[in-house]
């Protein structure tokens, strides 16, 4: 017998103590797999919530999902950036104008998600300029 025969009287097992089954094809390790998980009910447990016997199932089917909403959440990301000595300022690949006097000078630049513009701030917060977003990196 070689060193890797295993004894006819003996069943071989894997590491989690399952029969190791090296005669199957991979197609018939995925059936079993995908059997396995088909048996195994998560949702068909019960719990006793407020005095009543209920599964996750029933939960769910108790709130509905809401609608999509019409817009996007009104996120307003916003970045730091400095002025260029030319008066521009780089966002998303794409450089925008600002009033001249500002090169050097930190600004920030707005963005509502959603929305066509953008706004360039001063670091007080004052709106220097606004520009129509031109699409990502077509500057």
């Amino acid at each position: 017998m070689t060193a890797h025969a295993v004894h006819p009287g003996y069943a071989a097992t894997s590491l989690r103590g399952h029969p190791a089954p090296a005669h199957r094809s991979a197609p018939a390790r995925d059936d079993e797999r995908a059997r396995r998980l088909r048996d195994l009910r998560m949702d068909e447990r019960r719990r006793l919530i407020e005095g009543a016997s209920v599964t996750a199932a029933d939960l769910a089917a108790a709130e509905p999902l809401l609608d999509v909403p019409t817009r996007p959440f009104p996120a307003e990301p916003e970045v730091e950036r400095t002025v260029s000595p030319q008066g521009l300022v780089c966002f998303d690949g794409n450089p925008y104008s600002v009033p001249p006097g500002l090169p050097g000078a930190q600004v920030k630049v707005l963005h509502r998600l959603g929305e066509d513009y953008l706004h360039i701030l001063t670091v007080g917060r004052a709106v220097v300029a606004k520009h129509r977003r031109a699409p990502s990196g077509s500057g």
